[in-house]
């Protein structure tokens, strides 16, 4: 019960065994192996997760799951062994996968255009459980260059910490900017649905005209360091292609414009579905935020909210439904938007969406 095997290629077993008395409360457990034939992943990490007092099937299910999101395993199997005196000996399998390689994308959007990127990542760098990703995009409006380091294990399962640097080059209707910069995170997971996080960010950017008069743009060249607060309620029946269930977000920003002082920002959000059939459900969302500078002067354009577009208002272009200045969107300080929808799945992944926003 107590090993660690090596099996295809570069790729290791762990196994993790806890022993359980007729009443579900933990009477042993085995300490997994030192790291063998090629296995990579520090085995106290998964040993100290599973170690629980008591056999709860569902806790062990999110654990598990949890693990693999990390993407250092391929597969993740427990068995439950029934001993003579009514014990159960329930053991975790975990194997390794490929952690490390390469990732391409390519993509269109109606107001980024073309979008490619290239990236390497390690999702298990140090056999830690954590890992970081270096990588590039780019597209007609942006150029974007990153490295980003993710520890989903400090200090413990529900914790998240993050860091990164990056510089990213946008062309937008009317100006360009340049930002580099960086900023680190901390989040944590309160139970199934609530989350929250902490966020400190710090960049310099680089504005100029290309359109837009040039006091049309507020300050151009600045520093901007803010401490972000995200909260979340999310009772949705999936990550990616939700038909159920509800989920609140809300934030508050404050930071600091070198010389324009310091500015505040909140905002929050909402989205609602409810099922209709196995084939079509109703869905509804809106959105509000502003921001404020302490000095109460014309905040950096790249500061500044824009509505209309894809997640917004889809009658407008991408930032247009709001002030123009010959012709070019000039940002504001609040912004609002609230859509309605009916879906309808035709076949497979195809389904049709009538809106209202």
């Amino acid at each position: 019960l107590n090993r660690a095997t090596s099996v295809t290629g570069s790729a290791a077993a762990i196994t993790n065994s806890f022993v359980y008395d007729a009443a579900g409360r933990q009477t042993s457990i085995t300490q997994p192996s030192p790291v063998l034939n090629g296995q990579t992943t520090q085995s106290t990490q998964i040993y100290d997760d599973l170690d629980r007092s008591v056999y709860d099937p569902t806790a062990f299910n999110e654990i598990e799951g949890h693990l693999m999101q990390t993407g250092a395993f391929a597969s993740i199997r427990r068995e439950l062994i029934m001993r003579d005196d009514g014990s159960i000996d329930v053991e975790t399998i975990f194997t390794e996968g490929r952690a490390r390689g390469f990732a391409a994308m390519m993509g269109a959007g109606s107001y980024e255009g073309m979008i490619a990127g290239l990236s390497y990542y390690d999702r298990n760098a140090g056999g830690s459980l954590g890992g970081y990703s270096a990588g590039g995009e780019w597209s007609n409006r942006s150029l974007l260059g990153a490295v980003r380091w993710t520890q989903p294990y400090f200090p413990s399962t529900d914790d998240t910490l993050t860091a990164g640097v990056f510089a990213l080059s946008r062309d937008h209707e009317g100006y360009e900017n340049l930002q580099v910069g960086g900023e680190a995170g901390f989040a944590r997971k309160f139970g199934k649905h609530a989350s929250a996080s902490l966020t400190l960010r710090g960049a310099n950017n680089d504005t100029s005209a290309a359109g837009l008069p040039a006091w049309a743009l507020g300050t151009t060249s600045y520093q901007d360091v803010a401490l972000r607060l995200e909260g979340s309620l999310n009772h949705l029946d999936s990550k990616y292609t939700p038909q159920d269930g509800w989920l609140v977000k809300a934030w508050l920003e404050q930071g600091e414009l070198s010389g324009d002082g310091a500015y505040g920002e909140a905002g929050a959000e909402a989205t609602w579905i409810q099922p209709l059939g196995k084939s079509h459900w109703l869905s509804a969302r809106g959105r509000i935020e502003a921001i404020e500078s302490a000095a109460g002067g014309n905040l950096p354009i790249d500061k500044r909210m824009f509505n209309g577009g894809a997640d917004t208002v889809r009658s407008f272009p991408e930032r247009d439904l709001g002030p123009m200045i010959d012709g070019y969107p000039l940002g504001g300080q609040g912004s609002w938007s609230l859509a309605a929808e009916h879906h309808y799945r035709l076949a497979g992944p195809l389904k049709s969406v009538l809106f209202y926003d």
